[in-house]
């Protein structure tokens, strides 16, 4: 798991406008992966890039990703960083565990 991380983050970095990506998994491989961007024009143009990125693991992957853009975000510890621009994607996914 560690090494997708790592190629993940590589492959991540340079998404447009890409200002924050989290992934969390459980034990069993199903996992949540969220994007934040500068604005929505980012996002729009990362889904497909994201996508692509996601696809090249098909093989550790026992279900294709499901990707969903949200219009807003919200840090729920700190409401000074909240900015209603931001676009959040969210992309569901579900690792062979190994």
């Amino acid at each position: 798991m560690d090494e997708l991380l790592d190629e993940l983050k590589g492959k991540c970095s340079s998404l447009p406008g890409i200002l924050v990506y989290n992934t969390v998994w459980r034990k069993d491989g199903q996992g949540v992966s969220t994007t934040i961007y500068d604005c929505r024009v980012s996002a729009e143009e990362a889904a497909a890039m994201l996508q692509a990125i996601w696809d090249q693991f098909s093989d550790i992957l026992i279900a294709e990703p499901v990707t969903e853009l949200h219009t807003r975000t919200e840090n729920m510890l700190n409401r000074k960083q909240s900015r209603p621009v931001w676009c959040n994607m969210r992309v569901k996914h579900n690792i062979r565990r190994h």
